[in-house]
């Protein structure tokens, strides 16, 4: 049952360490952090998926990078200490919702390879 808490708490730390816009106050906020989004990505993730299946369908699958997207701003609105912010990469500046994507989209990938390699 702590797999996905571990998977999750190990791809949140490697995505702060490559993205200057995730950060964390403490390693408390980190653990909190962690057990929010896998409690989001478990429970309300599948229950809004099925319930906005038909959006995501007429939008070809984009609507669900927007719900992940929200989810994970959700968790940032939740958990103390969690902040994604606007980000400058290769002096490109990145709004707080392309911010948002990115660290979904890399998140998304590192959680697949911690998940692969585990």
């Amino acid at each position: 049952m702590l797999k996905p808490f571990i998977i999750s708490a190990v791809s949140l730390w490697l995505v702060s360490l490559l993205l200057p816009g995730l950060s964390f106050n403490s390693l408390w906020a980190l653990g909190v952090a962690a057990i929010v989004l896998t409690g989001v990505q478990n429970v309300l993730k599948p229950v809004l998926s099925l319930l906005l299946l038909p959006i995501t369908i007429i939008t070809l699958g984009f609507f669900s990078t927007f719900l992940n997207v929200a989810l994970l701003w959700l968790v940032t609105a939740i958990v103390p200490g969690f902040h994604i912010d606007p980000m400058t990469i290769l002096d490109t500046y990145l709004s707080q919702w392309v911010s948002l994507i990115a660290v979904s989209f890399i998140l998304s990938v590192m959680e697949l390879a911690v998940k692969r390699l585990w």
